[in-house]
C-alpha cells in the first residue's frame, strides 16, 4: 500500500495511454501493438460500441477550402493555435484537413491537467473502422476542452475554426519562433502541397481498386463518403496520415 499522500500509480509517469484509458472506458490496458490502433482488435471492438449522442447529430457537408485566418499560428500536423485573453492557447484543426475527414463518431480527450508534449498525441478522433490521433502543436498543460464536441463531433468538420475548436493549453511563455509554428501565409503553402499529395494518393488508390477516381478531385460530404466506401475506412485514414503527417 502506498504511503498516505504519495498516491499509487499503475501507469509509469510519461507512459503513453491507450485511447480507451484516456476515454475513461477502461481503467488500465497494456498495449502490445505499439499504439497502432489500426491493428488493435480491442480498438476495433470498442469502436463497434455505438455512441447515441454522436450518431444523433446530422452531419452537414464539410466546408469548402477556407483561407487561413492571419491571427493564428499553424503546425505541420494541421492544427491551428490562437492566443486567448486569459493567457491560454486555443487549439483546433485547420479547415483543409478537417474537410477531408470522414464523419467523426467520437473525440477522446486526455485527462484535464495533463501535460501535453508537442508532436505527441493530444487526443483521438474515432471514425468508423479507424482511430486517428492528433498531435499537440505546443507543449502545455491541458486546461479546457470544447464541451460541445463530445456530444456533436461533426463540429470538427463543419466549423473547425469556430465552434469545432478542440482544447486549450497553458503553454507558459514561449520565445518568438520557439514553438516551430507557421504564420498563415507559410502554412497555406505547406498545406496546399499536402492537399495535392493527398488528392494524388487517393486518386491512385481509387484507380488501383478499379473505381472511378473522379470523386477524389472535389471534396465534400458525399464525395468523401463514396471514396471511403470504395477504399475502406482503414486505408483512407492511412492515406490521410501519409499526406497530412498526422
Amino acid at each position: 500500500m502506498a504511503a498516505a499522500g504519495t498516491g499509487f500509480h499503475i501507469l509509469p509517469p510519461g507512459e503513453d495511454r491507450c485511447v480507451w484509458m484516456s476515454a475513461g472506458v477502461l481503467s488500465y490496458q497494456l498495449c502490445d501493438h505499439r499504439f497502432d490502433c489500426d491493428c488493435c482488435p480491442l480498438d476495433a471492438a470498442m469502436r463497434r460500441r455505438r455512441s447515441p449522442l454522436a450518431e444523433s447529430q446530422a452531419r452537414p457537408a464539410p466546408p469548402p477550402a477556407t483561407a487561413l485566418p492571419p491571427g493564428r499560428r499553424y503546425s505541420a500536423g494541421h492544427c491551428w493555435a490562437q492566443d486567448q485573453r486569459n493567457g491560454r492557447v486555443r487549439i483546433g484543426l485547420e479547415p483543409g484537413f478537417a474537410s477531408a475527414l470522414p464523419p467523426p463518431r467520437q473525440v477522446v480527450y486526455p485527462s484535464p491537467g495533463q501535460q501535453l508534449t508537442r508532436g505527441r498525441t493530444c487526443l483521438w478522433i474515432v471514425l468508423d473502422e479507424a482511430t486517428l490521433s492528433v498531435q499537440a502543436p505546443l507543449d502545455g498543460r491541458l486546461t479546457a476542452i470544447n464541451g460541445q464536441v463530445p456530444a456533436a463531433p461533426h463540429l470538427l468538420v463543419a466549423e473547425p475554426l469556430d465552434h469545432g475548436w478542440l482544447l486549450e493549453l497553458d503553454a507558459g511563455r514561449v520565445s518568438p519562433g520557439g514553438d516551430a509554428l507557421m504564420d498563415a501565409e507559410s502554412a497555406a503553402l505547406a498545406y496546399a502541397d499536402d492537399q495535392s499529395r493527398f488528392t494524388s494518393l487517393v486518386h491512385d488508390a481509387m484507380r488501383g481498386r478499379g473505381a472511378s477516381p473522379d470523386s477524389a478531385r472535389t471534396w465534400g460530404g458525399p464525395q468523401i463518403e463514396s471514396v471511403v466506401r470504395a477504399l475502406g475506412a482503414g486505408r483512407y485514414v492511412r492515406l490521410l496520415r501519409q499526406a497530412f503527417r498526422n
